[in-house]
């Protein structure tokens, strides 16, 4: 399998190409040979608790130069989608800056939403879960960006939505009808339409096996590991989720592309 003949990298962002504020070794020289190669390629992160633009100005102050065209946000997978059932009034669970993206698109509502959004609310408060507690006992529809259990931080995991979930599914019993990051389909179908590329032309580049590992797995996209995040070698040999590449950073993966 040669990777320099696909035409499509995803790569994930937290603990693949940065960590916090700080780029991974290896990760500059990696984007310039993909430019050099002239092979397309898009940041693709579940994190929801920024916009896509605020992702860019993140890693662009680390001189990444990336434009709005390389980024991906769960966040904008889930408003496609729920834009698409024609739904307008939303309860969302987000933080400010999300909140205010988040009002473009829809009439946020507490007592009379057609769905409900959770995403990666690092203003978490518990009047916000009583809201959300509530809703959680009629039928409308319940969406999460993803459903991430951690995210990866300089210092330490902190709860992430997965997290979120949890708490909801012991204190009402109810789990997300869908979640939209990877590696769900509505992901995958969402990149194929908006790069229009197919999934035999795609590479995932990832560090966590659950989500970025697991989205090339029952179809045609190529998976690379990464070792620099969440997962290491002891990990990925116990797991029964496997690549098709496991390097130690994005930094090998340049080898195989000259």
């Amino acid at each position: 399998m040669k990777l320099k003949n696909k035409k499509f990298f995803l790569l994930d962002k937290d603990g693949t190409l940065s960590l916090g504020n700080t780029i991974l070794k290896g990760t500059k020289e990696f984007i310039n040979t993909l430019r050099k190669s002239n092979i397309q390629f898009a940041v693709a992160t579940n994190n929801s608790s920024k916009t896509g633009i605020k992702h860019l100005e993140n890693l662009n102050n680390m001189g990444l130069d990336f434009k709005e065209e390389n980024m991906i946000v769960s966040l904008d997978v889930a408003i496609n989608y729920i834009r698409s059932q024609k739904i307008k009034k939303l309860f969302w669970i987000a933080n400010s800056n999300v909140s205010e993206y988040l009002s473009h698109f829809f009439i946020y509502s507490e007592k009379m939403p057609e769905a409900i959004l959770v995403t990666f609310d690092t203003e978490l408060d518990y009047k916000k879960l009583e809201i959300l507690t509530t809703l959680l006992h009629t039928d409308i529809p319940y969406y999460v960006t993803h459903s991430d259990i951690v995210c990866p931080t300089e210092k330490y995991p902190i709860p992430d939505v997965g997290t979120f979930i949890k708490v909801m599914e012991m204190t009402t019993g109810k789990l997300p009808n869908i979640s939209f990051g990877k590696p769900s389909q509505y992901y995958i179908d969402y990149i194929k339409k908006r790069y229009d590329v197919k999934e035999s032309e795609i590479v995932i580049v990832g560090d966590r096996l659950y989500t970025d590992i697991q989205l090339a797995q029952n179809n045609e996209i190529t998976s690379i590991l990464v070792l620099s995040g969440e997962t290491d070698i002891k990990m990925y040999k116990k797991s029964n989720i496997k690549a098709d590449f496991v390097f130690e950073s994005v930094q090998e993966i340049v080898n195989h592309l000259n």
